[in-house]
């Protein structure tokens, strides 16, 4: 049985290209192993991530592309080490915690860890809410 944690972020609409640019700005990096792991835009019905060289990837593109379609997917680590995937649209940050998850106790992950971490870099962002999801 796997298990699944994952924290959505509600703020008011908000230029999706920006949070991304925050969260990387404080602290959060695509590059993780060398590898970037992302979903177009224009692909994220589909859901199929893609993996790439960092060194290959363009992130000023990708902000670009995700400027115009409002939403899009992709891995970030806080200072390298731990993370997981971001869905980031104009109202929603929806993040799936699966790299090197931290946990408080057993199975149930160190919600306020991530969280701090991540207002802390969206703090001007006017969050209207926050729900946490584990299941296992």
């Amino acid at each position: 049985m796997s298990r699944q944690a994952s924290i959505d972020i509600f703020y008011k609409e908000q230029n999706p290209a920006a949070i991304l640019t925050d969260l990387i700005s404080n602290g959060w990096s695509a590059n993780f192993d060398g590898e970037v792991m992302f979903i177009p835009g224009k692909n994220i019905n589909e859901f199929e991530w893609i993996t790439s060289s960092f060194k290959e990837f363009n992130m000023p593109l990708f902000l670009e592309e995700l400027e115009i379609e409002k939403r899009a997917g992709i891995s970030l680590v806080y200072k390298r080490k731990h993370g997981g995937e971001f869905l980031i649209s104009s109202n929603l940050m929806s993040f799936s915690i699966s790299i090197n998850t931290i946990y408080i106790t057993g199975k149930i992950p160190d919600f306020s860890w991530y969280i701090s971490r991540i207002t802390a870099a969206i703090t001007n962002r006017d969050i209207l809410g926050i729900k946490c999801n584990a299941n296992w």
